[in-house]
């Protein structure tokens, strides 16, 4: 085992597996048509059902732009745990950002200030989720130190 491998984590590559799949979630639910959107709502009531239950958590506010973008921050500082938060908020909204302007090619699809604020509000909101965790005090259960050295230390 090399010393990147070590200091990464045994959880790492599951953690960068879900950074990669909730990314390409939000790029291809940002490339659909919103015919095809509807299609999809239509033909996979299971889908629906799913959207539709994510929506109701709070009508108020647009929670699958908050939620999607959640799950990108979350693991976003889950595989990047030494990168300045700063650098990860600036990535986030470019992300956010880029998924509202590539809007402006998709038919049926237009970019919002609203959804770049919620995409922002969610993604913000899991960084800090993931910070919390990791400064979580540890039960009395053994932590992995993230440095290759003893976890108790």
């Amino acid at each position: 085992m090399n010393e990147t491998t070590r200091r990464r984590g045994p959880g790492w590559w599951l953690h960068a597996l879900a950074l990669v799949l909730a990314a390409t979630v939000v790029v291809v639910a940002v490339l659909l048509p919103s015919s095809a959107l509807s299609s999809l709502r239509s033909d996979y009531p299971w889908f629906s059902r799913s959207i539709s239950w994510v929506e109701n958590l709070w009508p108020a506010v647009d929670m699958v732009h908050v939620v999607l973008f959640a799950v990108v921050g979350l693991f976003g500082r889950l595989v990047f745990p030494r990168q300045p938060l700063r650098v990860l908020v600036l990535w986030l909204l470019v992300f956010a950002a880029g998924s509202e302007l590539v809007q402006f090619v998709v038919p049926g699809r237009e970019p919002r200030w609203s959804d770049l604020v919620m995409d922002f509000v969610g993604g913000l909101g899991g960084l800090l989720l993931a910070n919390a965790r990791a400064r979580a005090p540890s039960n009395g259960r053994a932590r992995h130190s993230g440095e290759g050295g003893n976890p108790e230390s």
